[in-house]
Parts: C-alpha cells; structure tokens; sequence
C-alpha cells in the first residue's frame, strides 16, 4: 500500500520551458525495504545486521526538529536569506552561473526554515516567493546564454526528428492491396494513466470528433463506438468505406454580361476564373446567368485519407490540464506511449508526438509485473482487437466495467455482514483507475 516509485515530468524549470521535457524517477528505497522485511516502520529497518535506521537516525533527526520548530533565531535567518539574496545578485551581475545557484538554494532553505517557524506573513511570503522566483529565472538565462556561447557542446540530435511537428509517417513499403469493401477501422490510443475525469472528457471528444471529421473527409460508415479505461482510448469504426465518394463539383464564376464580351468571347475575368479553378476557359458552362467550372473529382481511397484524419483527431483533443514530456513539443494529458491503429488488416502509418502507428497494443498493469517487458500482444485485424483486449483481462466497456466493481464490492460487503454506503460519485471515480 506504499508508493515507492514516482515520475516527475520537469516541463519548466527557472520560469523556463524545458526542451526536452526531462523526467526525475524517484525510488522509496527504504520504503522497499520496509516490504523486503516486513517491518511497519522506517526506524526499525536492519541497515548493516547490527543496527537500525533509527538507531543511525533518529536522534539526528529529532534534533533537527528541534531546531528547526524550537531553536532558528528569526531574526538571524532573516538576515542570512538577505545576505543569500545579495550574494546570488553579486554572482548573477558576474555572470558566475553556479556560484548564484549554490546561494539561490540556501536562500530556498532558509526560507523553509523561516517558515517552519511561523515567522512569515501572507504578504512577506509573496514578496519572498517573488524575489526567489525572478533570481531562479535570471540564473536559467544565464546559463543558456552561457552554453549558448559555448554552441551547446553536449546538444546531439539523438534522433534526427525535428521538434514540435506532427509528420505524417510515409505509408509502408508493403501495405498490401487496397481495400475494395467497406472494412472496420481501429484507433487506440495508449498512454500512461489518465485522470479518472479525463477518460470521461476524452471519450465524449473522441466519439464528437471522429464523427465531425468522417463527415469532413466524406467517409461513410455504418457504426461509431467510443469506450475505453484509464490507459487506453478506442474508436472503432465499423463498416466504413473503402473510398470516398466520387463528385461532381461546380464553383460559380462571375456573371455572363462579364464574362463574355459583345462577340462572346471571353473576359480576363472568365479566364482568371477558369485559371484559378484549373480549367479551361472553354470548359465553362452557363447556369442561372453565371458561369461555372464543372470538375468530376475521383474520391480517394480511404487507406490514403486514413492517416491525415487519425492525426487532425490527435490534434484536435483539448484536456484541462495538458503536459509535454519528449522532445516533440506536442501535449497530451498523459505521455502517449503507443497507437494501434488498423483498417481491416492493414496498419493505417501515421506518427503523432514522436510515436509510431503499428498493430501492437499494451497488456494491463498486472501483467507486467515482471519487469521483464512492457506486455505488448498483436491484434492482426481490426475486428480481432476486442476478443483479443479482452483475453489480456481488460474490461474496455466503462458500463460493464462499472457493474463489476459494484458487485465485487457488494459481495466483499456481504462476507463481514457489513452496508455498502451508496456513493455513486466514488464509483464512477474508481471504474476510470482500473482497466
């Protein structure tokens, strides 16, 4: 019941955006070896056989309280946070980078300390906050501009990607034959662990507009379903066209009396328009006293609009609060770790945020428990991914999913004779943490 492992995703640090967005992962390592050796407390930890953590510890740490709760003059703290700020003001004007950081920490440790001491009002603390905050970004820009005089020696172009650009990726080398029937598309889109409400949030997205941007690129489908859990979020398509509708499509010009002289023939302004349009002038046709450019447009195959429309989807989703974590530049409400994406059996290639298209998806949590591999299982057709989620023990369907967790808890309920109080709120919560 510990959390012994946290990711941190550092999108700024000193006031600035960070590229690329660095992680911090922190290991709870005595909380490890609490569980290792069934101990319920940090102190009664066996550090080397002989000794505890408490008896290595405890003392220490009980007479730092009392200093920092009982002991810290105010008066010289504050006086040693002025001087801390002077001197990190004196390095910054020197442009001495590590020096200004050394005094910008004491004077972030001295400020606790103050604090810790009930010796900081509302208002000084704003003033405090706001001094510290100006420094820290002063030095960030030091330090760019420094290594940016250096040309940014430890820089690589580790994978050749340029940032913040949504590629289309190029379509595979053998994608087999077209599509001839209407076949069923699969988009998943797998990620880190949203936030119970953003499941919610980026169903309804995800079902509103893969429905607007269908009918933006003219595909015809027979059925639209949405569902998904805190890891995963699907659409799936089904019966949806092999091609687009083939058109006739006629744009009005200018008027007759305009378009064509006394002798009939034709103006700069019905050749501009016929130009503009790609036709020739001579291929104008007369209607209701306009002139028009009539062009028979062949629709596209549906595998070719596929990708474009999988990344204008990808784009279009808006979270509360969004966050950047690879050199890509693009935000997501959680990292995006993989995108299954098929029509039929073939994979729809698109890259979005620096992650590739392909026909793998991701086991549950559980599953990976061995540390061994990320759990990846490989759905051959998109009419297989249902049967084949729902063999790695995923339950996709959130109605389904929420009845479960019901019944389990009302039968775990039963077995102590005890009241499931009803809270439908909570249970709406916990069926968008679990897949």
């Amino acid at each position: 019941g510990q959390e012994i492992t946290q990711f941190t995703y550092f999108q700024q640090a000193g006031s600035l955006p960070l590229e690329p967005v660095s992680v911090e992962i922190t290991y709870g390592l005595d909380r490890i070896v609490m569980y290792l050796q069934e101990k319920t407390q940090v102190w009664d930890i066996d550090v080397d056989g002989q000794h505890t953590f408490g008896e290595l510890y405890l003392g220490p740490e009980v007479e730092h309280c009392v200093y920092n709760y009982e002991v810290a003059d105010v008066e010289r703290l504050k006086l040693l946070f002025d001087i801390y700020h002077a001197e990190a003001q004196s390095c910054i004007d020197r442009g001495l980078t590590v020096p200004a950081h050394y005094f910008m920490l004491r004077q972030s440790h001295t400020f606790n300390l103050m604090d810790s001491r009930g010796a900081v009002g509302v208002t000084e603390r704003a003033k405090m906050f706001g001094q510290m905050r100006r420094q820290a970004r002063a030095i960030s820009e030091l330090y760019i501009a420094q290594r940016e005089r250096e040309e940014f020696p430890w820089l690589h172009a580790a994978n050749g990607k340029s940032n913040g650009v949504t590629a289309v990726a190029a379509p595979s080398s053998n994608p087999g034959p077209l599509a001839t029937e209407p076949q069923s598309f699969l988009l998943e889109i797998g990620s880190e662990e949203l936030p119970a409400a953003d499941v919610v949030y980026g169903l309804e997205q995800l079902h509103d507009k893969m429905t607007q941007l269908l009918a933006d690129h003219k595909l015809t489908y027979a059925a639209l379903e949405v569902d998904g859990t805190c890891r995963r979020l699907v659409a799936y398509v089904r019966g949806l066209a092999a091609k687009q509708p083939d058109e006739v499509v006629e744009k009005r010009g200018p008027a007759l009396d305009r378009a064509y002289d006394a002798d009939g023939a034709p103006t700069k302004a019905a050749q501009g328009f016929a130009r503009g349009q790609g036709v020739d002038v001579t291929d104008l046709v007369t209607k209701d006293n306009y002139v028009y450019a009539v062009q028979h447009v062949t629709g596209k195959p549906t595998a070719e609009v596929l990708p474009q429309l999988a990344v204008e989807l990808l784009d279009s989703l808006r979270w509360g609060k969004s966050m950047r974590w690879n050199s890509s530049g693009i935000a997501f409400s959680r990292p995006l770790r993989w995108l299954l994406a098929l029509y039929g059996d073939q994979i729809v290639p698109f890259t979005w945020a620096d992650v590739t298209s392909g026909r793998d998806s991701r086991k549950p949590r559980f599953a990976e428990l061995d540390g061994h591999s990320f759990g990846a299982f490989t759905v051959t057709h998109s009419d297989d991914y249902f049967a084949a989620v729902a063999a790695q023990g995923v339950v996709l369907k959130r109605d389904e999913r929420r009845a479960m967790i019901a019944q389990m808890v009302q039968e775990t309920v039963a077995t102590v004779h005890g009241v499931n109080p009803e809270e439908p709120a909570l249970l709406e919560e916990v069926t968008d943490l679990v897949e």
